[in-house]
């Protein structure tokens, strides 16, 4: 139920459009707190744990928060804050975590989403699972691969092509919250001062002068040099969720950052005919999502 340790502002998505970013910013601000713990995951936690039969998902989701009095206890300390956060991209793709947020947090918490071109979307996640060894089919492949692994169960991480279609379950949050904010994700790119200001004042917090707006640590996704290393040391697995409970999550995480970005041989990208073929798939979906972003900065074509 609603009381002073609720969060009050949700980022509920999408996966792989600048939710970490926007976590870590937040993070920089004097009155609002955000859990030490990115990605909760508490409103879609029955959702997730539906879908875990790809490499990996069970052990991410494992880790979400399972119960209201776990969930609670990450906001201790935090009565005296104007703005309590919960950056869980999840939520999107699963709507039907709309009921749980409504009886946690009330209709009136405010949503952020940031969404981008579906088609960069769908890249981005293929790369993050290409680059933590939970991948190993070719792109082309990997999306034939998508109905048979939705019927098998797999993470929503997997459905890329579902994935990219955003608009609907955005009209739903839309439908069930009246305050709702709605960017693209180069926003925090491109304008970052003016973006950063607009979600603040959204959320009910002004943007405090010389605010620290230095360049974020960056995790890059990409082609792996070593399969192997990224299956044994990035990979979910009994291993490295050994390794979280005897090392800190802060030097845990600085040792798979600094592994993951020092296994790279470069950035997967995608043949311009075959990013065409699918933006043209998208052509619609393109379409509503521009109708539905509240900021100036919408998604182009590429073709």
């Amino acid at each position: 139920m609603k009381n002073n340790l609720s969060p009050n502002l949700i980022v509920i998505g999408a996966s792989k459009c600048g939710t970490t970013a926007l976590y870590n910013y937040l993070l920089r601000h004097p009155d609002i707190f955000v859990p030490v713990k990115k990605e909760l995951h508490f409103h879609s936690h029955q959702e997730l744990m539906k879908r875990t039969a790809g490499p990996g998902d069970r052990f991410i989701a494992a880790q979400t928060c399972s119960n209201a009095a776990q969930y609670e206890s990450y906001y201790a300390g935090s009565e005296e804050k104007k703005v309590r956060v919960d950056v869980s991209p999840s939520y999107l793709f699963f709507p039907q975590s709309i009921d749980s947020i409504i009886q946690c947090c009330g209709d009136d918490v405010k949503i952020v989403c940031l969404v981008k071109h579906p088609v960069d979307k769908i890249i981005s996640q293929y790369s993050h699972l290409l680059s933590a060894g939970r991948e190993d089919l070719p792109f082309k492949k990997a999306l034939e691969e998508e109905h048979a692994r939705y019927a098998k169960g797999y993470g929503d991480m997997w459905l890329f092509r579902r994935s990219g279609f955003m608009s609907e379950n955005l009209e739903i949050f839309k439908n069930k919250f009246p305050n709702m904010l709605i960017l693209h994700q180069d926003e925090l790119r491109d304008n970052l001062t003016n973006t950063l200001s607009t979600i603040f004042n959204f959320a009910g917090v002004n943007m405090p002068e010389n605010f620290d707006l230095s360049p974020l640590e960056k995790n890059f996704s990409g082609v792996p040099k070593s399969l192997l290393i990224s299956k044994i040391f990035i990979r979910p697995n009994y291993f490295n969720h050994f390794l979280r409970k005897i090392i800190s999550p802060k030097i845990g995480g600085k040792v798979r950052e600094w592994i993951n970005n020092n296994n790279k041989k470069g950035k997967f990208s995608l043949p311009d005919a075959d990013f065409k073929e699918l933006e043209l798939e998208y052509g619609p979906e393109i379409e509503r999502l521009n109708k539905l972003i509240n900021g100036t900065l919408k998604i182009k074509y590429r073709f």
